[in-house]
């Protein structure tokens, strides 16, 4: 049997013309045209190594930086940090509880009890958070998006901008290390970084900020237009994407606690403000977990920011009768500044404060109904306060924290909402003056320089006491006083102490136009309430601050029942 003459399906095909003219031609479909003669031969003359070539094509796509396996590679390498991370941030927090009892006990007494931070949860810790797990995913895929932070950079600080010299500039830094820094935990300039101009500057222009009044070359204009240039700044450090750096929490801490110039539409909401910061703040200090490599002094400054930052949000809270984000956890996590060998006993006045105020805000919200008029209440809460930290009262100058003013403040809150529940209560109205008096003694009592760096909220403490002696004895030597020296201390007439001073005076200026001697209380006081005097309180004094007729305000002091909110706010 012959063997077929077909050639092997693995050899190529003979190419030759009389081999082509032995094989049967074979027909294309669907082919409106043929190759000519010399397209096919240069066809069938073409060699191709598809292996060799597909083996190379291979090799390729695994070397670009952007193929699929360097992609999944990348993507299993970011897994497996994400991992380590959220192992670390699974495990326990590390307190040294034995520490934190004995600190400051021996000398004082107190037994301070924390409550336990209880681990964070799966949930808590990342396994299960999806939001930041894809938006890591997607960075990695389609890399990373525009920062808040670059627009923080791209507005540039006071100096860039050419608002203020940058000799000028400097020597209000110094001013401010000396004045207000000890509310940031800025003791020297050492305590800032050394590019504090050209990486930080919300901290830079804020701090040239709240110095500016205490310089007095520097004007009104230059001191507004830095205002508007910190508020932009401002507004784009808070939408930033956290983690915010130390220095950023430590600029809204300062805007949150004073404020520059009341000559603007209005000023920064402190309470807001804080808020927003405290959340920022838990993050960016790493609270919960922190690590173990840090430093003690790094530790302990964070958690002096911490403080301040909570005590700020709680008195807000308290004065505007809003909700304080700041829960138990987070007063929890300021009692770590008591665990150092170097904690200070302003420290500890400075975390008292947190928990004063704290217990009077829920003290406020839960207020049992008073139906005894005779007797003044006794609130065992604040009494308990004053029994555990009463080493922390009036035992050291007043630098950066004002528990004596703040524990007799929450006194004066408790007993007008008492009064409120029960406005025939004479015995509570007799302790409303008492107080108010002691508050007002222990403010004239100070230096100038001092009371000149306070934050805002202990003008409010200030003026808060003189307008309940104005309602009930506006005829008290106290009042005058106090109307003088907030005049004298005042650096020009925007600042804060300035304006309650006018308030105090247009309150006594009534009260002698109602035609009675202010010698007398009882008759001032019949007067001051037939008069319909303007009054305010809390957040709602702002309305009085940036009015140039006060005279024209719809505000009694008959409608005050603090902290709740009434009726209080109208347009002037």
């Amino acid at each position: 049997m012959e063997q077929s003459q077909e050639p092997s399906p693995k050899e190529p095909p003979p190419h030759d013309d009389r081999h082509k003219q032995g094989q049967p031609k074979r027909r294309r479909l669907n082919r409106p045209f043929s190759a000519c003669t010399t397209c096919r031969k240069l066809k069938t003359s073409l060699r191709c190594d598809l292996p060799a070539l597909e083996q190379e094509a291979e090799s390729s796509e695994s070397a670009l930086p952007f193929g699929v396996e360097a992609r999944l590679v990348r993507i299993e390498e970011g897994l497996e940090t994400l991992t380590k991370l959220l192992t670390t941030l699974s495990a326990p927090p590390k307190i040294d509880e034995r520490r934190r009892a004995s600190a400051h006990s021996e000398n004082s007494g107190v037994r301070w009890t924390a409550t336990p931070v209880r681990p964070s949860s799966s949930h808590q810790t990342g396994v299960t958070r999806p939001v930041p797990l894809l938006k890591n995913l997607q960075q990695r895929l389609f890399g990373p998006k525009r920062e808040f932070g670059d627009e923080v950079l791209a507005i540039g600080n006071v100096v860039s901008t050419g608002i203020l010299g940058a000799s000028l500039a400097h020597y209000l830094i110094t001013v401010f290390v000396q004045r207000l820094g000890k509310w940031i935990a800025v003791y020297s300039e050492n305590d800032l970084p050394d590019d504090l101009e050209e990486s930080h500057p919300l901290l830079f222009s804020a701090a040239c900020l709240l110095a500016s009044p205490h310089v007095p070359n520097v004007s009104k204009d230059t001191i507004q237009r830095t205002d508007m240039l910190v508020r932009r700044l401002t507004a784009s450090t808070i939408l930033k994407t956290p983690v915010l750096s130390r220095e950023s929490i430590q600029a809204l801490l300062l805007l949150s606690m004073f404020s520059p110039t009341i000559q603007t539409a209005m000023p920064m909401d402190s309470w807001m403000l804080s808020g927003t910061s405290v959340n920022h703040a838990v993050l960016s200090f790493n609270l919960v977990n922190p690590a173990s490599e840090d430093d003690d002094d790094a530790r302990l400054r964070n958690l002096r920011i911490w403080n301040a930052l909570c005590l700020t949000n709680v008195q807000f809270s308290v004065g505007n009768a809003r909700p304080s984000v700041v829960s138990q956890r987070f007063v929890d996590y300021c009692s770590q500044i008591l665990d150092f060998q170097t904690s200070t006993m302003a420290d500890a006045a400075l975390f008292a404060e947190v928990l004063l105020y704290s217990r009077t805000e829920k003290m406020l919200n839960d207020l049992p109904m008073v139906t005894e008029t005779l007797v003044v209440p006794v609130y065992r809460e604040l009494e308990d306060w004053h029994a555990s930290w009463k080493h922390v009262l009036g035992s050291f100058p007043l630098t950066n924290s004002m528990p004596d003013f703040s524990y007799d403040f929450c006194y004066l809150l408790l007993y007008r909402a008492a009064l409120k529940a029960n406005s025939d209560s004479t015995a509570v109205q007799e302790a409303i003056i008492q107080m108010a008096s002691k508050i007002l003694e222990r403010f004239l009592n100070l230096d100038f320089s001092v009371a000149l760096e306070m934050p805002d909220f202990f003008f409010f403490i200030v003026i808060y006491a003189a307008l309940n002696l104005c309602k009930f004895a506006v005829g008290h030597h106290l009042i005058a006083a106090t109307q003088q020296y907030l005049t004298d201390i005042a650096p020009n007439d925007e600042h804060i102490a300035y304006r309650f001073g006018a308030i105090i005076g247009e309150l006594r200026r009534a009260a002698a136009e109602a035609g009675v001697s202010l010698s007398d209380d009882i008759e001032a006081k019949k007067a001051f309430m037939a008069a319909q005097l303007p009054a305010t309180e809390d957040g709602y004094t702002w309305q009085m601050l940036t009015t140039g007729n006060l005279g024209n305000l719809d505000f009694s002091l008959d409608d005050m029942a603090f902290p709740t909110e009434d009726s209080l706010v109208h347009e002037p």
